[in-house]
Parts: structure tokens; sequence; C-alpha cells
């Protein structure tokens, strides 16, 4: 990530691994040391160090082992400002697309849910590249119970229900 070291952003930053905060050290250009970085528009904190804007998710982890992370940063609680450090996991760009909410055009209220022109319930899930169709059935709660089953099997601790 550009040529941000380890010991550059300790002297510029403090991160505070249980509330995900960051904070200045020092003053710069006038500005008061306290809190750093602003949200962007989908919830995620941004620091701008050095010129060069920061997810603060990424820079907690790079703060944390004194390594950039090799791929992705995931929330596994899906709350993009959420920065504790008991929040964030390392995870490929497909683990971290299995960890995603429903989707908001979902218009069954379920994840892998959608009513039939029958007015039964299907249930299917993506997993390895391939669509699997899990069973048409009677009640959306049904369907709902095999998708998670499916979800926890298929996508181990990324596997998210709803």
């Amino acid at each position: 990530m550009g040529d941000l070291t380890h010991e550059r952003l300790c002297s510029l930053l403090k991160y505070d691994p249980l509330t995900g905060e960051w904070e200045w050290r020092k003053t710069r250009r006038g500005i008061l040391a306290g809190p750093a970085g602003c949200k962007n528009s989908n919830g995620y904190l941004v620091i701008r160090v050095d010129g060069v804007l920061h997810y603060g998710h990424r820079l907690a982890w790079f703060y944390m082992t004194s390594e950039w992370p090799l791929f992705e940063v995931d929330h596994e609680n899906t709350t993009p400002g959420d920065d504790r450090w008991e929040n964030l996991r390392p995870a490929t760009h497909a683990q971290n697309q299995k960890n995603q909410k429903r989707r908001r055009d979902n218009t069954s209220g379920r994840k892998g849910v959608s009513l039939t022109h029958y007015g039964r319930w299907r249930a299917s899930i993506r997993a390895e590249g391939k669509q699997f169709h899990l069973g048409v059935f009677d009640t959306v709660e049904q369907a709902a119970a095999a998708y998670a089953a499916a979800a926890r099997e298929k996508h181990g601790s990324f596997g998210r229900a709803s």
C-alpha cells in the first residue's frame, strides 16, 4: 500500500483494538490531535495518511500485524464502520462475498429464497462457481432453513443466512 511503513503509521496514528477507533497522535498543520478519518458513502472509515486515502480496517490490520493484508479484510458482523479488531478477519474476495447481507432487491425477506410461480418457496445457493438448487418448500421458513444449512456447509464461518 504505497510507501507507508508500520513505523510511520504508528508515529502518526493510534488505534484502539477494543473500539476500532483511530486517533491522531500529534497536531498536524494546525489541526489538534484527536479522532482520525471520516465515514465514506458506504459506511467505511477512511483516513488520509501522507496524501493517500486508506480504509480504516486495512490500516487496523497493518497496525496490529505489521503486514498489509494479502487479500481483503472482512467485517465479520457485516457492519462496514465496525473496525474493532475482534470483528476483522482476513478473507479472499470470494469469502468476503459469502459474508454479505441479503440483497436490497430481495422480495422474500430471506437470503437464497424466492417465490415460484406456483406459490411455493424455492431455496438455492451459489458455491464453488455453481448454482445449487436446494428444493421447493411449502413455507418461507422451510426454504430459509434449507439455505441456512447449506450456507454453513458450503461457506463455513463465512456463511451468512440473513
